[in-house]
């Protein structure tokens, strides 16, 4: 903000030199450096002030982001997973409330979807049709290509909150919790359970990505 002031007063001092230039108000090379000299002074005097008074903070909060929330027109959202990515954009607000906490040797990425559509505003919502059921300590029916570790370990997943998803790690081999069974769908690999999920142990192979 400070440097688009600086750049609006050299074009006004630039347009006004040219006006008084046309009108031979400035007749002579004297006159032109000491009405430029002068300027140039004057613009660094204020610009010395700007930068060593003290900032006030304003007295009143600003009241667009009440005025947007109001009209139902914020765009303005929070970082973290979203169901619905039809419409992305906007400004993001950090968000760094706990969802889970796992417990395991290894680090791993854990994941929820996959979406594969996007529309140029968003990522298009996958089919749910047909969707695969599977119980407690069964075979995970994702199957990522990737490669895996000999030995698999077991993880421990408890949420902050009951949840209405899973999620999971490359290598998953199988997940047991008393939420299950459970519902895989395979347009955007997505598992959720039957109830809602507090604690989940999977066995994993840990990946080398």
């Amino acid at each position: 903000m400070f440097e688009l002031s600086l750049l609006v007063f050299l074009l006004l001092h630039l347009t006004l030199t040219a006006r008084l230039g046309y009108a031979s108000q400035l007749d002579s090379t004297k006159r032109v450096a000491t009405y430029h000299i002068g300027f140039l002074a004057t613009l660094a005097i204020i610009t010395g002030l700007s930068l060593f008074l003290p900032i006030h903070q304003p007295v009143w909060n600003d009241p667009v982001p009440f005025i947007r929330q109001t009209l139902g027109i914020d765009t303005t959202r929070t970082v973290g997973y979203s169901e619905d990515d039809t419409e992305l954009g906007g400004a993001l607000e950090a968000d760094y409330s706990e969802v889970f906490q796992v417990t395991t040797k290894h680090p791993h990425y854990w994941r929820v979807e996959s979406k594969q559509t996007y529309t140029g505003k968003g990522w298009a919502q996958p089919s749910t049709a047909n969707p695969e059921r599977f119980n407690s300590l069964a075979d995970f029916p994702v199957k990522l290509n990737e490669d895996y570790a000999e030995q698999s370990e077991q993880a421990t997943i408890r949420f902050t909150a009951s949840n209405d998803y899973l999620v999971y790690a490359y290598g998953t081999q199988n997940v047991q919790s008393t939420a299950g069974p459970f519902r895989y769908v395979a347009s955007n690999e997505k598992v959720t359970p039957q109830g809602s999920i507090k604690k989940l142990l999977t066995r994993n192979k840990a990946a080398h990505l």
